[in-house]
């Protein structure tokens, strides 16, 4: 077989047709659609009802009046100070300084003595 040319083209294989499909125009999109806009509700006006603290009360610590404690019978300072610093039996010595007026060793409190808690 030559290259040339000289012989006549094969025909083109004939294909099993295929179903035509319907093709439709395509529809246009929907137009976009505005939300509804509700009125703001009406906004309170805060600048007049706020009033600021003075500076002094708002930097000042708030003092807390101090607590006191009757001993009971095998309380220990250390006891009393767990009891009322969340655990912290090493609080016992603020304890000591507060009541130095009626305590003179930490470690002999009387049972029935009212003790002043910083």
């Amino acid at each position: 077989m030559a290259c040339g040319g000289d012989e006549p083209a094969a025909p083109p294989q004939a294909r099993e047709s295929e179903p035509e499909v319907a093709v439709r125009p395509a529809s246009p999109p929907p137009a976009p659609v505005e939300p509804e806009r509700l009125p703001a509700p009406p906004q309170p006006d805060l600048a007049e009802k706020v009033v600021p603290a003075p500076p002094d009360v708002a930097t000042r610590k708030i003092a807390t009046a101090p607590r006191s404690h009757t001993v009971r019978p095998g309380e220990t300072l250390m006891s009393i100070a767990a009891a009322h610093y969340q655990g912290d039996r090493s609080q016992y010595r603020k304890i000591f300084e507060a009541n130095r007026d009626v305590l003179s060793d930490p470690d002999n409190i009387r049972t029935g003595l009212t003790l002043t808690i910083p």
